[in-house]
Order: C-alpha cells, then sequence, then structure tokens
C-alpha cells in the first residue's frame, strides 16, 4: 500500500463524506486506503460510515482528542506513507500521487518529515496551512493584542499565509498545519506519532517540533489542491471551553519543548498576563477559579 489516509470525525458526518468523495473522485494511479477514526459522534456518523465499504471504520469509543484518534488509525494502517487529512478539506486534483511521487524523488536528497501545501479557503484564497514554532514572549504579545481585541469587542483574526512563490517546487517551514500532513511512516515509527498528552491544539506542532530536533525537513510544495474548510465561530464572546483547551496545550507545548528556566518564567509570566480574567464581568466564578487552578498548576 503506497498511502494510508487518516481521518478523524467528530459530528461532521456531511463534511467527511464530502472529503471521502473528493478524494476517491480525484484519487488515480497509486494504491491507497482510508481509515475514518469516530471519536464518539452523536450524529448519526457511525451508521452511515461503518456502511462504506470504501473506507476502513474504526469507533474509538470515546472522544480521544485529534491526537490520539490519528495514533489509533495509525495501528491500522498499512501505507508505506501517512497522509493526516482534516474532515473538512476537500481535495481538487490527484494530491496523493502527488505527495507520493515528490516525496518518493526527494528521499534520497533530503531528510524529509512531513510536507503539506498551501491551502485556500472557500473563497479560494491562501489560509493557515504553516506556521514557525512558537516562542514565549511571542506567545505573550499575542496575549497583550488579544486582550487588547475583548476590550475592543474585535473579532479575532484569521490565521493565514500570504501566496509563496516555490520557484523550486517546495520551501521549508517549521511545521505544516495538522489538516493536510503527509508523512512517510517510518519517520512516525523512529521519532514518534502525536504525544497522547495533548487533546486538541499543538499536537501537531508538538510533533514536528521532534522531527526538526532529529533533523527531518518539514516543506510546503506546489502542485497538490486541497481546500480547507476551516470553521470559525462569529461570537466575539470569549469561548471559555475553547480558550481553556487552547491554553492547556500551550503550557504542555513550552513544558515539552523549552529550556526548564524559559518554562518558569513563561508559567510566572502567564500568571501577570491573565490576572485581568479576575475582574472580567464575562467570565464566572467558576471559570475563573479554573483558568488559575491551570495557571499555578
Amino acid at each position: 500500500m503506497d498511502v494510508s489516509v487518516i481521518l478523524v470525525n467528530y459530528n461532521t458526518l456531511s463534511l467527511t463524506m464530502s472529503c471521502i468523495d473528493s478524494i476517491f473522485l480525484h484519487t488515480q494511479d497509486i494504491d491507497f486506503e482510508v481509515i475514518v477514526v469516530d471519536n464518539d459522534s452523536h450524529d448519526g456518523s457511525q451508521d452511515i460510515l461503518a456502511a462504506d465499504s470504501r473506507i476502513l471504520f474504526i469507533e474509538s469509543g470515546s472522544n480521544l482528542g485529534f491526537g490520539r484518534a490519528n495514533n489509533l488509525g495509525m495501528l491500522r494502517a498499512i501505507g508505506k506513507y501517512i497522509f493526516f487529512l482534516n474532515t473538512d478539506t476537500l481535495l481538487f486534483n490527484n494530491a496523493l500521487k502527488i505527495f507520493y511521487d515528490f516525496a518518493e524523488t526527494c528521499s534520497g536528497h533530503i531528510k524529509l518529515g512531513g510536507i503539506g501545501c498551501q491551502l485556500i479557503d472557500g473563497d479560494h484564497n491562501v489560509t493557515h496551512s504553516y506556521s514557525h514554532f512558537p516562542k514565549v514572549n511571542e506567545s505573550f504579545m499575542n496575549e497583550i493584542r488579544d486582550h487588547w481585541r475583548l476590550l475592543t469587542g474585535q473579532k479575532k483574526p484569521r490565521r493565514v499565509n500570504r501566496y509563496k512563490d516555490c520557484p523550486f517546487g517546495f520551501y521549508e517551514v517549521d511545521y505544516v498545519t495538522g489538516a493536510d500532513l503527509f508523512v512517510k511512516r517510518s519517520v512516525l515509527d523512529e521519532v514518534g506519532a502525536f504525544d497522547p498528552d495533548f487533546f486538541m491544539y499543538y499536537e501537531e506542532t508538538e510533533m514536528q517540533y521532534r522531527w526538526w530536533r532529529k533533523g527531518y525537513k518539514q516543506l510546503i510544495i506546489e502542485g497538490p489542491e486541497i481546500m480547507h474548510l476551516e470553521r470559525k465561530s462569529t461570537v466575539n464572546a470569549l469561548n471559555i471551553s475553547c480558550e481553556m483547551r487552547d491554553l492547556h496545550s500551550r503550557i504542555l507545548y513550552f513544558k515539552k519543548t523549552s529550556h526548564p528556566l524559559v518554562y518558569v518564567y513563561y508559567r510566572m509570566m502567564l500568571v501577570l498576563f491573565r490576572l485581568h480574567y479576575i475582574i472580567m464581568p464575562s467570565i464566572s466564578l467558576v471559570d475563573k477559579i479554573s483558568f488559575f487552578r491551570l495557571i499555578l498548576s
């Protein structure tokens, strides 16, 4: 088997089916399988997906989170390459074949880790496709900007990447977004896949940081055409649940990737940057206590 495509479904049946359809519509001249891991959905996904003979369907039994569900799919995958693909994506060309051919051609010249492409959004504009590894001081600047937006009622801007020319057909990045991450199975076996400590957010960043530490390069390549229908909330109010999850994963990321002294500095400064939560009327007392338990733990 050349490629194992792994999708994680959680109450996104319509999106997942559209994604699967696009894979089978456009993929040719390559041996592939599609594995769908369902994270205990409650929208009828199990009955529909289990009856789809095109895919290998796995029920997790509970909501494992993004990384652990992908790891579960890997246990059944038999492909030489693994393609982690979000369910809210659509393929518009033979992307699997393009990724595969590039990886096979470059394997003798580049110590290749993960590869992805310049994703487009629903308006066909380039959207968030890659980024650099987070830094502690940069995180604090984001804290200041987020606090200002909260006070002024501004929406948090979408993460996007400008279109970038590929004069050599590719360019190197720190990490590729987990929406379309193509990697050789041997890399995962050597350095490890998703860290199970992460439930959601920063899991693909931490994983590729480990690959980078081992000398593997992450690349964005030209050729694949993939749309990422990333769903964004239009509500300005602070989403406590998402904020807590993001903060927990961010703390975990810096704990695993930073020097111990840098991590201590980060935790101390984080308390100062979150003190304003105490006086924010939009946050309940229970949520305030939860926030500071997380920060001080």
